[in-house]
Protein backbone atom coordinates (compact mmCIF):
# COMPACT_ATOMS: atom_id res chain seq x y z
CA UNK A 1 0.00 0.00 0.00
CA UNK A 2 1.00 3.64 -0.38
CA UNK A 3 1.45 5.94 2.39
CA UNK A 4 -0.34 9.27 2.67
CA UNK A 5 -0.81 11.99 4.64
CA UNK A 6 -2.59 15.38 4.90
CA UNK A 7 -2.06 18.73 6.43
CA UNK A 8 -4.96 21.14 7.28
CA UNK A 9 -2.93 24.27 8.68
CA UNK A 10 -5.61 27.28 9.79
CA UNK A 11 -8.55 25.47 8.09
CA UNK A 12 -6.57 25.96 4.99
CA UNK A 13 -5.29 21.92 3.26
CA UNK A 14 -1.40 22.79 2.01
CA UNK A 15 -0.64 19.10 1.71
CA UNK A 16 -0.02 19.96 -2.03
CA UNK A 17 2.42 22.87 -1.38
CA UNK A 18 4.77 19.55 -0.42
CA UNK A 19 3.60 17.49 -3.44
CA UNK A 20 6.59 15.90 -5.50
CA UNK A 21 9.09 16.99 -2.51
CA UNK A 22 10.89 14.10 0.14
CA UNK A 23 9.05 14.83 3.40
CA UNK A 24 9.34 13.10 6.57
CA UNK A 25 6.09 13.51 8.97
CA UNK A 26 6.18 12.07 12.58
CA UNK A 27 3.26 12.12 15.22
CA UNK A 28 3.72 11.31 18.90
CA UNK A 29 1.23 10.44 21.47
CA UNK A 30 1.97 9.65 25.04
CA UNK A 31 0.40 8.66 28.18
CA UNK A 32 -0.56 11.25 31.32
CA UNK A 33 0.58 14.85 30.58
CA UNK A 34 3.14 14.41 28.23
CA UNK A 35 2.55 16.77 25.18
CA UNK A 36 1.94 15.32 22.17
CA UNK A 37 4.04 16.06 18.78
CA UNK A 38 4.30 16.72 15.32
CA UNK A 39 7.25 17.39 13.24
CA UNK A 40 7.27 18.04 9.68
CA UNK A 41 10.78 18.15 7.29
CA UNK A 42 10.94 18.79 4.00
CA UNK A 43 13.51 19.33 1.82
CA UNK A 44 13.09 21.78 -0.99
CA UNK A 45 15.96 22.35 -3.00
CA UNK A 46 14.92 25.32 -5.18
CA UNK A 47 13.59 26.82 -1.50
CA UNK A 48 10.43 28.09 -2.81
CA UNK A 49 8.17 26.17 0.21
CA UNK A 50 6.12 28.71 2.31
CA UNK A 51 6.00 26.72 5.49
CA UNK A 52 2.65 27.57 8.06
CA UNK A 53 3.45 30.26 10.05
CA UNK A 54 4.16 30.02 13.75
CA UNK A 55 1.46 29.45 16.26
CA UNK A 56 -0.39 28.42 13.19
CA UNK A 57 -2.98 25.08 14.18
CA UNK A 58 -2.09 22.31 12.22
CA UNK A 59 -4.71 18.73 11.61
CA UNK A 60 -2.19 16.08 10.71
CA UNK A 61 -3.96 12.96 9.56
CA UNK A 62 -1.75 9.96 8.43
CA UNK A 63 -2.65 6.50 6.32
CA UNK A 64 -2.77 4.90 3.15
CA UNK A 65 -3.89 6.30 -0.33
CA UNK A 66 -5.93 2.82 -0.64
CA UNK A 67 -7.88 2.59 2.65
CA UNK A 68 -8.15 6.35 3.70
CA UNK A 69 -6.34 8.67 6.45
CA UNK A 70 -6.55 8.52 10.51
CA UNK A 71 -6.52 11.88 11.92
CA UNK A 72 -4.03 12.11 14.59
CA UNK A 73 -4.95 15.20 16.40
CA UNK A 74 -4.84 19.11 16.11
CA UNK A 75 -1.02 20.73 16.90
CA UNK A 76 0.26 24.46 17.28
CA UNK A 77 3.21 25.32 15.59
CA UNK A 78 5.74 26.58 18.03
CA UNK A 79 9.35 26.47 15.75
CA UNK A 80 10.51 26.69 12.65
CA UNK A 81 13.88 26.19 11.49
CA UNK A 82 15.31 26.65 7.80
CA UNK A 83 18.48 24.62 7.54
CA UNK A 84 21.06 24.20 4.40
CA UNK A 85 22.76 23.26 1.83
CA UNK A 86 20.39 21.17 0.64
CA UNK A 87 17.47 23.64 2.03
CA UNK A 88 15.68 21.69 4.65
CA UNK A 89 12.42 22.80 6.36
CA UNK A 90 11.77 21.70 9.87
CA UNK A 91 8.32 22.22 11.84
CA UNK A 92 8.04 21.52 14.85
CA UNK A 93 4.41 21.54 16.75
CA UNK A 94 3.09 20.39 20.22
CA UNK A 95 -0.68 19.56 20.88
CA UNK A 96 -3.22 22.18 20.42
CA UNK A 97 -4.36 21.27 23.73
CA UNK A 98 -1.30 22.12 25.93
CA UNK A 99 -2.16 25.75 26.81
CA UNK A 100 -0.03 28.58 29.26
CA UNK A 101 -3.56 29.15 31.22
CA UNK A 102 -3.44 25.39 32.52
CA UNK A 103 -0.04 26.07 34.27
CA UNK A 104 -1.01 29.44 36.05
CA UNK A 105 -0.84 28.80 39.98
CA UNK A 106 -4.01 29.53 41.90
CA UNK A 107 -6.10 28.53 45.27
CA UNK A 108 -9.07 27.37 44.76
CA UNK A 109 -11.84 25.37 48.00
CA UNK A 110 -13.43 22.12 46.11
CA UNK A 111 -14.84 20.53 49.09
CA UNK A 112 -17.74 17.99 49.31
CA UNK A 113 -17.65 17.73 45.50
CA UNK A 114 -17.43 14.37 43.13
CA UNK A 115 -14.14 14.09 40.77
CA UNK A 116 -16.15 14.53 37.80
CA UNK A 117 -17.47 17.98 38.71
CA UNK A 118 -14.48 19.02 39.37
CA UNK A 119 -12.74 18.06 36.32
CA UNK A 120 -15.77 19.68 34.43
CA UNK A 121 -15.04 22.92 36.15
CA UNK A 122 -11.57 23.20 36.11
CA UNK A 123 -11.65 21.92 32.13
CA UNK A 124 -14.54 24.78 31.75
CA UNK A 125 -11.87 27.27 32.65
CA UNK A 126 -9.60 26.40 29.78
CA UNK A 127 -12.49 25.92 27.24
CA UNK A 128 -12.54 22.28 27.24
CA UNK A 129 -14.90 19.44 27.82
CA UNK A 130 -14.04 16.70 30.34
CA UNK A 131 -14.10 12.86 30.15
CA UNK A 132 -13.94 11.04 33.70
CA UNK A 133 -14.35 6.98 34.01
CA UNK A 134 -17.77 6.72 35.20
CA UNK A 135 -16.57 4.45 38.32
CA UNK A 136 -14.28 7.79 39.24
CA UNK A 137 -16.90 10.50 38.69
CA UNK A 138 -18.86 10.15 41.45
CA UNK A 139 -15.90 9.70 44.36
CA UNK A 140 -16.37 12.69 46.57
CA UNK A 141 -13.28 14.01 48.38
CA UNK A 142 -14.06 15.35 52.04
CA UNK A 143 -10.28 14.96 52.86
CA UNK A 144 -7.09 16.15 50.89
CA UNK A 145 -4.58 13.68 50.95
CA UNK A 146 -2.50 16.50 52.82
CA UNK A 147 -4.10 14.89 56.23
CA UNK A 148 -6.91 17.70 56.87
CA UNK A 149 -10.20 16.04 57.58
CA UNK A 150 -12.46 18.71 55.82
CA UNK A 151 -11.01 20.21 53.17
CA UNK A 152 -9.79 19.33 49.25
CA UNK A 153 -8.44 21.78 47.11
CA UNK A 154 -5.54 23.80 45.16
CA UNK A 155 -2.63 25.25 47.21
CA UNK A 156 -0.92 27.84 44.91
CA UNK A 157 -0.38 24.70 42.32
CA UNK A 158 -1.62 24.78 38.84
CA UNK A 159 -4.79 22.80 37.20
CA UNK A 160 -2.56 20.13 35.59
CA UNK A 161 -0.54 20.05 39.06
CA UNK A 162 -4.16 19.43 41.16
CA UNK A 163 -6.10 17.21 38.84
CA UNK A 164 -2.90 14.91 38.45
CA UNK A 165 -2.52 14.60 41.92
CA UNK A 166 -6.25 13.93 42.70
CA UNK A 167 -6.40 11.53 39.91
CA UNK A 168 -3.47 9.31 41.18
CA UNK A 169 -5.34 9.37 45.23
CA UNK A 170 -8.21 6.93 43.18
CA UNK A 171 -5.88 4.51 40.82
CA UNK A 172 -6.39 6.74 38.04
CA UNK A 173 -4.22 9.24 35.34
CA UNK A 174 -4.74 12.67 34.16
CA UNK A 175 -4.14 13.70 30.65
CA UNK A 176 -5.17 16.53 28.08
CA UNK A 177 -5.96 15.32 24.32
CA UNK A 178 -8.51 15.88 21.98
CA UNK A 179 -9.92 19.58 23.23
CA UNK A 180 -10.67 17.74 26.86
CA UNK A 181 -9.40 17.21 30.48
CA UNK A 182 -9.56 13.25 30.79
CA UNK A 183 -9.01 10.95 33.93
CA UNK A 184 -9.24 7.24 33.60
CA UNK A 185 -8.41 4.25 35.28
CA UNK A 186 -4.44 3.57 33.90
CA UNK A 187 -3.85 0.27 32.08
CA UNK A 188 -7.75 -0.38 30.99
CA UNK A 189 -7.15 -0.65 27.37
CA UNK A 190 -8.68 2.21 26.46
CA UNK A 191 -7.15 5.55 24.56
CA UNK A 192 -8.16 8.61 26.59
CA UNK A 193 -11.01 9.08 23.72
CA UNK A 194 -12.42 6.36 24.98
CA UNK A 195 -11.50 4.36 22.16
CA UNK A 196 -10.81 0.26 23.29
CA UNK A 197 -9.61 -2.16 21.30
CA UNK A 198 -6.55 -4.58 20.99
CA UNK A 199 -3.22 -4.23 19.25
CA UNK A 200 -2.04 -7.36 18.00
CA UNK A 201 1.55 -7.75 17.30
CA UNK A 202 2.58 -11.13 14.91
CA UNK A 203 5.66 -11.31 12.43
CA UNK A 204 4.33 -10.80 9.84
CA UNK A 205 2.81 -7.14 10.70
CA UNK A 206 6.41 -6.03 12.24
CA UNK A 207 8.94 -4.38 9.88
CA UNK A 208 12.13 -6.56 8.73
CA UNK A 209 14.65 -5.09 10.80
CA UNK A 210 15.15 -4.11 14.57
CA UNK A 211 11.50 -5.11 14.54
CA UNK A 212 11.01 -5.63 18.83
CA UNK A 213 13.07 -5.22 21.83
CA UNK A 214 12.13 -6.61 25.23
CA UNK A 215 13.78 -6.12 28.84
CA UNK A 216 12.97 -7.86 31.57
CA UNK A 217 14.39 -6.05 35.52
CA UNK A 218 14.38 -7.94 38.56
CA UNK A 219 11.23 -7.97 40.68
CA UNK A 220 10.56 -4.44 42.12
CA UNK A 221 12.42 -3.29 45.24
CA UNK A 222 9.07 -2.31 46.77
CA UNK A 223 6.95 -5.94 47.32
CA UNK A 224 3.93 -4.74 49.05
CA UNK A 225 2.14 -1.22 49.01
CA UNK A 226 0.25 0.11 52.23
CA UNK A 227 -2.06 3.41 52.29
CA UNK A 228 -4.64 4.28 55.46
CA UNK A 229 -7.62 5.83 55.61
CA UNK A 230 -9.30 7.61 59.04
CA UNK A 231 -12.01 5.36 60.00
CA UNK A 232 -14.26 8.18 61.41
CA UNK A 233 -16.31 5.46 63.51
CA UNK A 234 -13.56 4.06 66.08
CA UNK A 235 -11.41 7.18 65.49
CA UNK A 236 -8.77 5.52 64.40
CA UNK A 237 -6.23 4.90 61.31
CA UNK A 238 -6.74 2.13 59.38
CA UNK A 239 -3.81 0.18 56.82
CA UNK A 240 -5.06 -1.12 53.65
CA UNK A 241 -2.15 -3.01 51.76
CA UNK A 242 -1.80 -4.63 48.51
CA UNK A 243 1.04 -7.34 47.28
CA UNK A 244 2.04 -10.43 49.66
CA UNK A 245 4.55 -12.26 52.05
CA UNK A 246 5.12 -11.10 55.79
CA UNK A 247 7.09 -8.50 57.55
CA UNK A 248 10.28 -8.71 58.40
CA UNK A 249 10.62 -5.38 60.26
CA UNK A 250 12.14 -2.28 59.52
CA UNK A 251 10.19 -1.33 56.77
CA UNK A 252 10.88 -4.58 54.65
CA UNK A 253 9.23 -8.14 53.76
CA UNK A 254 10.61 -11.30 52.51
CA UNK A 255 9.13 -9.79 49.13
CA UNK A 256 11.12 -6.82 49.04
CA UNK A 257 10.49 -3.46 51.03
CA UNK A 258 6.82 -1.94 51.88
CA UNK A 259 5.97 1.37 49.61
CA UNK A 260 3.67 3.18 51.62
CA UNK A 261 1.72 6.44 51.25
CA UNK A 262 2.50 9.35 53.83
CA UNK A 263 -1.23 10.29 54.59
CA UNK A 264 -4.20 8.64 54.72
CA UNK A 265 -7.07 8.80 51.89
CA UNK A 266 -10.83 9.68 52.42
CA UNK A 267 -11.78 6.23 52.82
CA UNK A 268 -11.05 2.93 52.61
CA UNK A 269 -12.22 2.20 48.96
CA UNK A 270 -9.82 5.11 48.02
CA UNK A 271 -7.17 4.10 49.80
CA UNK A 272 -7.40 0.27 48.34
CA UNK A 273 -7.56 1.84 44.68
CA UNK A 274 -4.58 4.09 45.51
CA UNK A 275 -2.85 1.07 46.51
CA UNK A 276 -3.34 -1.45 43.69
CA UNK A 277 -2.75 1.84 41.32
CA UNK A 278 0.45 2.20 42.60
CA UNK A 279 0.90 -1.74 42.72
CA UNK A 280 0.22 -2.21 39.29
CA UNK A 281 2.77 0.85 38.37
CA UNK A 282 5.74 -0.53 39.98
CA UNK A 283 5.18 -3.96 38.49
CA UNK A 284 4.99 -2.55 35.09
CA UNK A 285 8.54 -1.12 35.35
CA UNK A 286 9.36 -4.51 35.82
CA UNK A 287 9.41 -4.71 31.73
CA UNK A 288 9.58 -2.85 28.93
CA UNK A 289 9.22 -3.58 25.19
CA UNK A 290 9.57 -1.40 22.40
CA UNK A 291 7.78 -2.75 18.61
CA UNK A 292 8.19 -1.34 15.38
CA UNK A 293 5.26 -2.32 12.85
CA UNK A 294 3.99 -0.91 9.34
CA UNK A 295 1.85 2.01 10.53
CA UNK A 296 -1.35 1.88 11.47
CA UNK A 297 -2.33 5.15 12.44
CA UNK A 298 -5.28 3.72 14.95
CA UNK A 299 -2.69 2.52 17.48
CA UNK A 300 -3.22 5.08 20.85
CA UNK A 301 -1.05 5.30 24.05
CA UNK A 302 -3.03 3.46 26.72
CA UNK A 303 -4.41 1.17 24.33
CA UNK A 304 -3.85 -2.50 25.05
CA UNK A 305 -0.92 -4.31 23.11
CA UNK A 306 -1.11 -8.94 21.99
CA UNK A 307 2.18 -9.95 20.94
CA UNK A 308 1.79 -13.72 19.52
CA UNK A 309 3.78 -15.82 17.66
CA UNK A 310 6.71 -14.03 18.15
CA UNK A 311 8.91 -16.00 20.48
CA UNK A 312 9.14 -16.62 24.72
CA UNK A 313 9.75 -13.65 26.72
CA UNK A 314 7.94 -11.55 24.17
CA UNK A 315 4.65 -13.07 23.67
CA UNK A 316 1.94 -12.07 26.52
CA UNK A 317 -0.29 -8.43 26.82
CA UNK A 318 1.47 -5.65 27.28
CA UNK A 319 -0.17 -1.90 28.08
CA UNK A 320 0.86 0.88 25.15
CA UNK A 321 2.94 4.21 26.92
CA UNK A 322 4.03 5.49 23.60
CA UNK A 323 3.66 5.22 19.60
CA UNK A 324 5.71 7.40 17.26
CA UNK A 325 3.92 7.18 13.55
CA UNK A 326 6.21 8.02 11.08
CA UNK A 327 6.02 8.54 7.39
CA UNK A 328 9.33 8.62 5.66
CA UNK A 329 11.56 7.16 2.60
CA UNK A 330 11.05 3.37 4.74
CA UNK A 331 7.74 3.92 4.41
CA UNK A 332 4.80 4.29 7.13
CA UNK A 333 6.12 2.78 10.25
CA UNK A 334 4.57 2.97 14.10
CA UNK A 335 7.06 2.28 16.76
CA UNK A 336 5.50 1.16 19.83
CA UNK A 337 6.83 1.80 23.00
CA UNK A 338 5.01 -0.84 25.85
CA UNK A 339 4.90 -1.38 30.15
CA UNK A 340 4.31 -4.69 31.75
CA UNK A 341 1.22 -5.56 31.70
CA UNK A 342 0.90 -9.16 32.03
CA UNK A 343 3.19 -10.33 29.56
CA UNK A 344 5.03 -13.54 29.73
CA UNK A 345 9.07 -14.01 30.52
Amino acid sequence: MTPDFSVIADGLDVTGRFGGRKIEIEVVDATGVESDSAEISIFDPDAIVSPPRRGAMLAIALGYRETGLIPQGLFKVDQVTFKGYPHTIRISARSADNKKSMKERRTKDYTGKPLGEIAREVAGRHGMGARVAPDLASIKFPLLTGGDDSYIGQHEESDVAFLTRIAETVGGFFSVKGGHFTIARRGDGKSVSGAAGVVLITPNVLIDRDAYEVSWKDKPVHGKVEASYFDRGKVARKPVIEGGGGGTGGGGTEDGIVYRFRHPFPSERIARDAAKGKKRELERAEGSAKFARWGDGTIRAEMDLVAAGIRGGVDGLWSIARVTHRIDDRGFISRIECETKGASK
